[in-house]
């Protein structure tokens, strides 16, 4: 399945890292697809609307911190949130905070936890 990478701003929005990203780089050498196909810029990343998730119905949702709390529990509380597939079929991956701009030492760490996450991981 491909790999959604984002980060949430609020309990409305998120960034998602596209294949120009670090996070991107990682998917890709590790042989795993990202979701994101759009546009993210020169910054690497995209800032969209929550509802955007639900055109991505096969991808996991790898949530990397730092997010709000409050927009985490908010989203967690949200009706929109739990319909999304990949929230109904435990598709989502949280991992720990991670530079997006970290070059070789951030990398090696998101690949860490992409690995870590998904060994736990029986049919995804």
């Amino acid at each position: 399945r491909p790999v959604l990478p984002i980060n949430l701003g609020d309990a409305r929005h998120y960034r998602v890292f596209g294949s120009d990203s670090m996070f991107g780089e990682v998917l890709k050498r590790v042989g795993l697809a990202n979701a994101w196909t759009g546009a993210t810029s020169y910054s690497a990343m995209a800032p969209m609307g929550i509802e955007t998730l639900a055109s991505m119905p096969d991808a996991w949702i790898v949530l990397i911190p730092p997010h709000p709390q409050d927009a985490f529990e908010a989203l967690a509380e949200s009706a929109f949130w739990k319909a999304l597939p990949a929230v109904r079929e435990n598709r989502v991956l949280t991992v720990g905070s991670i530079n997006p701009y970290g070059a070789l030492p951030a990398a090696s760490r998101f690949a860490d936890f992409l690995a870590e996450g998904f060994s736990h991981v029986r049919n995804g």
